[in-house]
């Protein structure tokens, strides 16, 4: 006699067919809706972890209301669905979901299916990482915006979308990422260092690159030190600090007289003079977003 109900496990081992037989299962975690155009014709759907006693699977939702009134948790029974592979089950409009109520699922299982929709976020990683990470890796990474494209719009599978191409760099490296959709308005800029969470890794023409992800945060961070060699010019004494300007830079630098003094041992009534006979003055400095907080010799 055939079983009245099915399990996940049963459904990953069996045939990759349409299914009428009922399955029982919590939806665990859904993705956020995504947007795409076939024939020119504007479409929506998302992913969900389904979860039961025997394991987990990720669904594949082509009529996203059909889940508008369950919550993540609860518990959900489904027939006419398709097993399109072992790890992807589909759910179109045809597929009958109504709510179950609440079903005891194993909580390891659990936090192991919501990974399938909300997978974990990887750690900031630096650009030159980003160039020895392997095509179509996921990746978080942390940099300094030295180049910032106008926005424009593309066409992508029929439907115009806004994008911008931003340059992130390192001390060793760089890398441009795109930027796609409400992401193209985000408030970051030449000079910003930024964390750029989820994004993946491709291959255009031989050069590595990124694009953003839905799933993508854009955070600004502060700046890190840095050491730089470099040749005081000129300087505008203050009160406690000083403005010295670099050779062949267009930034002014910020220090502390006390830095300098030190540097050159003399005490500050006597910095000015003795900048005077320095100057230029060849350096390595500790600099912190145009401040230079150490000084040694070059």
């Amino acid at each position: 006699m055939q079983s009245l109900m099915t399990t996940i496990k049963k459904l990953k081992e069996g045939a990759k067919k349409p299914y009428s037989v009922p399955l029982e299962c919590v939806i665990t975690s859904r993705s956020d809706v995504i947007r795409y155009k076939t024939g020119g014709i504007s479409k929506t759907m998302l992913f969900v972890s389904l979860c039961d006693a025997t394991g987990y699977i990720k669904g594949s939702v082509y009529d996203i209301h059909k889940f508008d009134d369950i919550e993540d948790g609860e518990g959900v029974y489904m027939k006419n669905y398709i097993m399109k592979s072992e790890s992807c089950l589909v759910i179109t409009s045809k597929t009958h979901v109504m709510e179950r109520g609440k079903m005891s699922v194993p909580e390891e299982l659990v936090r192991e299916s919501v990974l399938l929709t909300r997978p974990a976020t990887p750690p900031p990683i630096d650009v030159s990482l980003v160039k020895k990470s392997p095509v179509k890796s996921t990746v978080t990474v942390t940099g300094k915006i030295s180049q910032d494209e106008a926005v424009r719009t593309v066409d992508v599978g029929g439907e115009d979308v806004d994008v911008r191409n931003v340059t992130l760099s390192d001390k060793n490296c760089s890398v441009r990422m795109a930027l796609w959709k409400e992401q193209t308005r985000s408030d970051v800029h030449p000079g910003d260092y930024i964390t750029a969470t989820n994004c993946i890794v491709k291959d255009y023409q031989g050069e590595l690159q990124l694009t953003c992800t839905p799933r993508t945060t854009i955070k600004k961070q502060e700046p890190p030190e840095e050491k730089h060699e470099m040749t005081i010019v000129a300087f505008i004494p203050g009160g406690i600090h000083m403005q010295v300007a670099i050779e062949g830079s267009d930034t002014f630098y910020n220090i502390d007289k006390d830095i300098l003094a030190t540097f050159l041992a003399v005490t500050q009534n006597e910095l000015k003079s003795a900048l005077k006979e320095a100057v230029p003055l060849k350096v390595t400095a500790t600099v912190l977003n145009k401040t230079i907080i150490a000084v040694e010799e070059a």
